[in-house]
């Protein structure tokens, strides 16, 4: 059996091309902290900017819902920490967040909520009662700590529960 040489030689030769004094410059110089996913809550998250640069004032931040539809995000001082508030969800369950540095950027990966709102209304014989609570899984089967509310004789709370903790 004989073997192509032209291998070996191609090896070799780079090999030979290569020196110390030989530099990879990168593309882009990753902001510390971006590589974090965040998964958001039901309705609006609030994404603090220095849980993804610390150190570094962030300049700017594009929320992207779905690809080819970005939006730039007022950042904003909320209980002394700048960050951005995220209203609604990735159209196709997944997004993203561009951060800026200076001239860096960055983008983090954003995951829809798994939490489903749910809304319960008690049937209409229980008009009569003057307090009605709901308990389940969901809240330890507490007594006290879901109050439905009364609108016109009709009982209902909407609830956000994580995805497959809805009790029947």
């Amino acid at each position: 059996m004989r073997l192509s040489c032209l291998p070996i030689l191609l090896c070799l030769a780079l090999l030979t091309s290569c020196n110390e004094e030989s530099t990879i410059i990168p593309h882009f110089e990753v902001i510390p902290g971006t590589a974090m996913p965040l998964r958001l809550d039901a309705d609006s998250t609030w994404i603090r900017l220095d849980d993804f640069s610390p150190g570094s004032a962030v300049t700017q931040v594009n929320w992207i819902p779905s690809w080819g539809a970005g939006a730039e995000q007022d950042i904003v001082e909320f209980d002394g920490v700048r960050g951005v508030w995220i209203h609604g969800q990735p159209s196709q369950g997944f997004g993203a967040l561009e951060i800026r540095v200076a001239d860096h950027s960055a983008q983090v990966p954003v995951f829809a909520s798994n939490a489903q709102k749910v809304v319960y209304t008690m049937p209409p014989d229980y008009e009569m009662h003057q307090d009605v609570r709901i308990m389940g899984a969901f809240n330890g089967w507490s007594r006290n700590s879901h109050p439905l509310a009364e609108n016109h004789g009709i009982w209902s709370i909407e609830l956000t529960l994580p995805e497959g903790k809805q009790d029947r």
